[in-house]
């Protein structure tokens, strides 16, 4: 059942259309991410729900609730909506305890055990009430507008990018700390990311924006090997689109033989892989040159070592072992313990299935 519902909502800023009619639903409880380059429209979008700006036309509603048809608007206060931003926008001048309480009744008689319970649930020790936001990590300070945002128990949470001042590590355990959080409180969450791998790993549902419109919907996994269309498969990470021949189920491409989905097509088309989809294997010695033509042969043009994986750049080879001049280097991912060295020549291997772009790059929905 829907329970965020935008229908058709557009939003123009003079000449430029920041948001094109726009249609989504995302069910009740469920984390979403919209995902999509600079000026595709996410933080519009974000405000739109906000209720920070007001559609130009379109319908937003939450629960049943119509939140915004065209101009007329619910003011933004009365949306129950939370809101986590990127800096936490905490007060300077206010302790946790203060900045967690700011909008409960100050004469309520739970509120202090409101605040406590949402230190609990936030996993602050309760001796961090007294400190200054200048006194915390970056990691804490986005716990305390967390914690703030949940206090007056909204419908909707919406996160504008809050992890991307974090470093790495911290990032990835703020992350999991945040839908644990949500999930125990049982709050819908909409988060604006320009981070891909955040948005496939923290979301139940990604939304892919392109220059103001959908341009696909999914579960993350579904989005990450079917794309819709080569930007989009480019855009959730890093692919390989290889020209192919294409009949019952296979298709063959200049690095071999691999399943596919043809639907009953037959003749060229275009595939995509992902990186972790090829597999290198030494090239036996004892394969002559000429000899074999069913494996794929390649030579290393480069290794990029990254900790546990590393970038491989190859180049693909002839049945002779010759890489032509001007060959197209691809890059690969394999773990770092069974990288080769520059230089070598290796086999390629494909696995999984190669995902099949449809003649006319359709928008899946």
């Amino acid at each position: 059942m829907s329970f965020l519902r935008l229908e058709s909502v557009t939003r123009r800023f003079g000449t430029v259309t920041a948001l094109d009619g726009i249609d989504l639903d995302i069910p009740k409880g469920t984390r979403t991410a919209i995902v999509g380059p600079s000026g595709s429209g996410k933080s519009t979008l974000l405000n739109l729900v906000a209720g920070f700006d007001a559609p130009d036309s379109g319908r937003i509603l939450l629960d049943g609730e119509c939140l915004a048809d065209g101009r007329r608007v619910v003011p933004a206060h009365r949306r129950a909506i939370g809101v986590v931003s990127q800096d936490g926008a905490l007060f300077p001048h206010l302790d946790v305890e203060a900045n967690i309480g700011f909008g409960l009744p100050r004469r309520a008689a739970d509120r202090q055990t409101t605040i406590t319970g949402l230190m609990d649930l936030v996993e602050l020790d309760r001796s961090m009430l007294s400190r200054r936001p200048h006194q915390l990590s970056g990691g804490q300070q986005q716990r305390v507008a967390l914690a703030r945002a949940l206090a007056r128990k909204p419908r909707l949470m919406l996160l504008d990018e809050p992890f991307s001042a974090l470093d790495a590590g911290l990032r990835e355990a703020m992350r999991a700390a945040v839908v644990a959080v949500l999930e125990k409180a049982g709050v819908a969450s909409l988060l604006v990311t320009h981070d891909q791998a955040e948005a496939l790993s923290f979301a139940d549902q990604v939304a892919v924006l392109r220059e103001g419109r959908l341009v696909q919907y999914g579960q993350p996994r579904a989005l990450y090997f079917a794309p819709a269309d080569p930007v989009t498969a480019g855009f959730l990470g890093d692919a390989i689109i290889l020209p192919a021949t294409v009949t019952d189920g296979w298709a063959d491409c200049p690095m071999g033989r691999v399943r596919t989905d043809t639907g009953g097509r037959r003749g060229a088309a275009e595939i995509m892989l992902r990186p972790e989809q090829i597999r290198l294997s030494p090239l036996p010695p004892a394969i002559a040159a000429g000899d074999r033509p069913e494996v794929c042969r390649a030579r290393i043009e480069a290794v990029a070592f990254g900790g546990s994986l590393c970038t491989v750049s190859l180049a693909l080879a002839g049945n002779d072992g010759v890489v032509p001049a001007g060959a197209r280097v691809y890059r690969v991912k394999v773990l770092s313990v069974q990288a080769p060295l520059a230089g070598e020549s290796v086999a390629l291997h494909l696995e999984g299935v190669a995902h099949l772009f449809q003649p006319d790059r359709a928008v899946a929905v």
